[in-house]
Order: C-alpha cells, then structure tokens, then sequence
C-alpha cells in the first residue's frame, strides 16, 4: 500500500467532508475527522466504538457499546456515503480513505489500476462458463452505470439504465441481483470489496456516452473473485429509432446466458411486457429515466424535471399506460411532501392510477401506486392486500420492496413492512436514507426512543419536512428539547404553517 504524507491525506479529508453529504449529514464527517485523525496521530488502537462515541460524536459517557448500535450504524452509513462520494465528485482525487468493513480504523490507498478487459469471443466466453461453475455464488451486483459525457442535463441516463436493467435481471429466478452499487466514477471498480462486503460473485458495471443522436454503453461482467471480465460489449444506437429495451435486453440476454450456462441452468428470455412496447430513447425514454433519477434523488428541482418531461411526451403519447402511472406517482409524491408543482395533485391522483391500471393490469408500477395512495388516506387492509398483488409481481425489485414497505409500516402492519425492507436493503445494500424510516416507525411506536433516535439520524430527505420532523419527534419524546430545537427550527423553514398543521403532518407519518 502506497504511503502517503499526513498532510495530503488531512487535504484529502478535507475534501470529503467539505461535499454536500457529509455537510448535510454532520454525524459522518464527526465520525470520519474522528477517526483519520487517530490514525494519523499513531493511535489506532484507540479506535474502538466507545472513543468513537464518546470523543468523536460527543456522545456522554454513560455510552453503552453493547446496548446502543449507534457507532455501527453509522459505520455502515459512512462507508456507503464513502462510496457514492467517490462515484461523484471525489471520482479524480488522487487518495481513497476506506473504513473497512469489521473494523473502524481507515486506511489511505491509491487508485486500483485498471482490470484488463476480454474481448467477447467464444474461447473467454467457454473461460466464463468454467468460472462460473466453480463458484457457489450465484449472485450479481449492478454498479450503477456511469455518464461519461460532459452535460449535467443527460446524467440521469445512466442513472435510470441502471435501474431498469436491475429491474430486468430480478425476473431471472436462477441468480440474485444486488443495486445498485456505487463506484469511483469512470475508473475500475473495486471488485474484492464487492465479493467481500457483500458475497456477490459477478459484478456488472457499465458506461453511458452520448453524442448527438448517437448514444453508446458499454458493459462489462466481472469475477469478483478474480477481476477478470466474463463478458464484454459495446452498443451503438440511433436515438431517434431505438428502443431502450433494446440496449436492455442485449445486456441482460447476455448476462443470463453467461450465467444460466455456467449453472447449468437454459436461460429464459425476458416476458414481453408494458414497458417494452413503451420506451424508446427519445422523447418518451427521456421521462422514464427522469422519471427514474427523481425516484433516487427525491428532490423537489428532479421531480419537477421529471413532470415536465412526462407531461411532454404524454401531449404525444396520451394513452400510453406507463407514462400515466408514472405522472400518477409525480402527483402522490407531490401531495405527500407539499411540493406545490400540481395544483390539483390531491383531487386526481387516484383517478390517474386507476386509468394506468386499467389500460395495463400488468403494470407495477400503476398497481404500486395504489398501494401508496391506500396508505396516504388510511386504508391499511386495501393497502397492504394491494402491496401483497405488487410483491408477487416481481418479488426481487428492490425499490418497489421498500415503497411498499414503508406504506404498509404506516398503517400498522409492522412484520410485513419489516420484512418487506429487510429484504429490500439486502437487495440494495446501498440504500438510502429512506429506507430506514420503516425501523423508525417500528420503534417509536413500541416506544424503544432510543433505538428511534439512531434510525431517525439516518434517514435523510434533505429539503424535505420528514427528516427534520422525525428527529425533532423523537428528541422530544426523550426529553432533549434543546436538541430537538435545531431540528424545529429546521422544519418552520419548510413549513411556517406547521404550528396550525401539525397533527396532519404526523399522520402522515403514522396513519394509524
């Protein structure tokens, strides 16, 4: 391992927590300073989680290891946070700091040099096989592609690919599928922390460029145990004539065949489905992916782009059943936060829904709709009857996994939205914030506060009314109304309304 001075590592550090995440999440950056620090100081055996809390995060010194997970929770936050720091704008910093998975004490490493790519013939493509069949692990992790153009405005298209080619390989019953992952951006993933931190024994990464009316990915299949890539392609497209499953499809026949060969499974190709006959990479695959990129950000400027593009394309396409149960959800998620984008959003979501399921009744994501939609009026049975219909539609989507886990937690069914997350975070072991709100409600209404509290600092909606309020909820709930002071503060800067209308803003959290 290279060795580096301890000042470029502190400017490294310096870096890391100077971006928007670790601004906006505190907690990671006390962590983080915390413990480079030690390290650099020659005191890595001080690193333990009790110093972390006590010294590191000021926690008091009644702090109990044992009893209170909050250092390990927060570790597995920081590496994830690590991670899609490097897959953005830390992609080019010449010093990667890592904490390991097991252990708190970080370690400073140079950029991994580059694996050497196979091209796609029939020798590599038998070599794959063998290696395939020599490893029990029959499970594939998705890295989420990578744009390697220069415009801003074309970035969600790798970020909404990547979506739908992990939705595609969920339906394929003879592997598992984990996404997506995080990378350095552009460069060589890092496939031994694959294989170890999360047992995966192939890897798929990919990369997005456009040029005019041409767009090109490529991909790439790795053994995580090796590195070496199983399968390699590039694909040329027109633009204005070509399906996005197209592109989809070439990726995840191939992926399957590799792999369904190398078990000795025959490889199935994909149901045709709604989605196939609906997007192109035009006008209409432009919404989806937007579409796509709000769902993963949930920012109110990404929600906005994406109804304008929806709404575009459905002037065009007006009864294209996909478009409508994705303007259906923009119209939820706007009546939920209160963004103020669709006037009428409340008065006509449902109405949306139920056209995109009647124009499709194999659509997920319209009869995904209404399962958020019972949840948001207090309909616990119809919500967690119609999230039970969703699931068996495509058990292994991870996404939709946790939407329904959190709406039908809301209501009051706490084992199934339990398990419904649990097994989405095992899909997605690099969830988001919200993923951790389905432990929140579960905690606070058995009134384990504390264990409320660790959640609620690990949910993270910034510009949003929920993280402010469940902090604010809990701290209160524990006596610390000094602490909780931030946190209201917070929230009267998003809602001044709040005081007059707080009982429906915490319905919403418990509908029940």
């Amino acid at each position: 391992m290279k060795e580096f001075s301890a000042n470029a590592v502190e400017e490294q550090l310096g870096r890391i927590t100077a971006s928007p995440e670790f601004v906006n999440g505190p907690k990671l950056g006390q962590f983080l300073n915390y413990v480079v620090n030690q390290e650099l100081s020659g005191d890595a055996a001080h690193i333990k989680q009790y110093t972390i809390a006590v010294e590191g995060l000021g926690y008091g010194q009644s702090f109990n290891p044992l009893t209170n997970p909050t250092v390990r929770i927060l570790a597995g936050r920081l590496r994830r946070a690590l991670d899609r720091y490097y897959a953005t704008e830390g992609h080019s910093d010449p010093i990667v700091i890592d904490i390991p998975k097991g252990a708190y004490v970080p370690v400073f490493r140079d950029r991994r040099p580059a694996s050497v790519h196979v091209d796609v013939h029939d020798e590599p493509l038998r070599s794959a096989a063998r290696a395939l069949r020599g490893t029990s692990i029959s499970t594939i992790a998705v890295v989420e592609f990578f744009h390697l153009g220069n415009q801003d405005d074309e970035a969600y298209i790798p970020v909404g690919l990547t979506g739908e080619i992990i939705a595609s390989l969920t339906r394929f019953p003879e592997f598992s599928v984990l996404g997506p992952i995080a990378h350095a951006a552009g460069g060589p993933i890092d496939f031994q922390k694959i294989h170890d931190d999360y047992g995966a024994g192939f890897a798929l990464q990919g990369w997005v460029r456009r040029d005019g009316h041409n767009v090109r990915v490529t991909t790439d299949l790795l053994d995580t145990t090796s590195g070496n890539s199983l399968w390699a392609n590039t694909f040329e497209y027109d633009l204005d004539n070509i399906s996005l499953f197209e592109i989809e499809d070439d990726v995840t026949h191939h992926v399957a065949g590799i792999v369904g060969d190398g078990l000795g499974v025959v490889a199935r190709r994909l149901q045709t489905d709604s989605y196939r006959s609906y997007l192109k990479l035009n006008k209409i695959g432009t919404a989806i992916l937007a579409y796509n990129h709000a769902w993963a950000t949930q920012r109110l400027t990404d929600y906005n782009t994406a109804l304008r593009a929806i709404e575009s394309a459905l002037r065009e396409h007006p009864a294209n059943a996909l478009l409508i149960a994705l303007l259906a959800n923009i119209y939820y998620s706007d009546a939920l936060y209160e963004m103020g984008l669709i006037p009428n959003a409340l008065s006509n979501m449902e109405q949306l829904a139920l056209r995109a399921v009647a124009k499709d009744p194999n659509l997920q994501i319209a009869h995904y709709n209404r399962v958020v939609q019972h949840a948001f009026f207090g309909r616990g049975d119809a919500c967690v009857a119609t999230a039970r219909k969703v699931v068996a539609m495509n058990p292994n989507h991870a996404r939709v996994l946790a939407g329904c886990a959190v709406a039908t937690a809301s209501v009051g069914a706490y084992d199934y939205g339990k398990e419904l997350i649990e097994r989405a975070k095992a899909l997605n072991p690099q969830y988001p914030g919200w993923y951790c709100f389905v432990d929140y409600v579960i905690d606070f209404k058995n009134e384990d506060y504390e264990k409320a509290w660790t959640s609620a600092q690990l949910i993270e909606t910034s510009g949003q009314i929920w993280q402010p309020l469940v902090r604010a909820a809990v701290l209160g709930k524990l006596g610390k109304v000094q602490d909780a002071e931030p946190y209201v503060h917070e929230l009267l800067q998003i809602k001044p309304d709040f005081p007059e209308r707080a009982i429906d803003h915490v319905r919403r959290l418990f509908v029940t």
